[in-house]
């Protein structure tokens, strides 16, 4: 009886995975006996080798901080073909766990907060944003970058030449998330929005302030509205 009180009351654990630093596993007093899940996991490796771009944001490695161990500072990337943060450590390229939702990673040089959540109407249960507006607002704006891969295209003849494979950056999506950890497609067409938040006059402050709902800036400025 006590050691189940206790794993239920144990919030934080530290445990050794062999590397210099000691990484953080979290207690899930959800599961019966206390289990845990490791903040950091095996990452998911990209054979880069012959092809043009990049799949990480940004290509190289800079320094960032993990909310689960504010006291270190690694060297972090994300991956945006395999949706993952990845975290080096003594050269050992690991990946966040995007199953323990509020941890978050914040990128040093340019403040960017990738941050988990539940991506609603998708096959995928989880992923990676950027928190664009407050993290601490009930209604946040978050960004979700993307870049694809595109096979090698062989030439249709002898006047053309092959297109080798590469790594494209696409276009960000912007989400919502007006829901505990839980991310919405921002609407497209105004009347979609205008239909989520029944009780602000959204119609009203986007033609008074000439809101664009593909720019960031003007995205942030309408969620400060809404959270007002």
């Amino acid at each position: 009886m006590k050691k189940s009180v206790l794993s239920a009351v144990l919030a934080v654990t530290f445990v050794s995975f062999g590397f210099s630093q000691r990484l953080v596993q979290i207690s899930n007093s959800g599961n019966s006996g206390g289990a845990s899940m490791a903040v950091l996991l095996p990452s998911t490796p990209i054979n880069v080798e012959n092809i043009a771009g990049s799949p990480y944001i940004p290509t190289n490695f800079v320094p960032g901080k993990v909310s689960t161990m504010p006291n270190q500072v690694y060297m972090v990337r994300y991956n945006a073909v395999n949706d993952e943060m990845v975290i080096k450590d003594n050269e050992k390229a690991l990946a966040l766990n995007k199953n323990i939702p509020g941890v978050f990673v914040t990128v040093m040089s340019s403040k960017k907060r990738y941050q988990t959540f539940n991506i609603a109407d998708s096959k995928k249960k989880t992923g990676f944003f950027i928190v664009e507006s407050s993290p601490n607002a009930n209604i946040k704006l978050l960004n979700k970058e993307y870049v694809e891969f595109i096979n090698k295209q062989v030439a249709a003849n002898s006047y053309q030449s092959d297109r080798p494979a590469k790594f494209k950056r696409a276009d960000d999506t912007f989400y919502l998330s007006m829901e505990e950890n839980t991310a919405i497609l921002m609407p497209r067409k105004k009347k979609e929005l205008i239909k989520l938040f029944p009780g602000k006059d959204v119609a009203k402050f986007i033609k008074k302030e000439r809101i664009s709902l593909k720019d960031k800036q003007d995205l942030i400025k309408l969620v400060n509205f809404l959270n007002s």
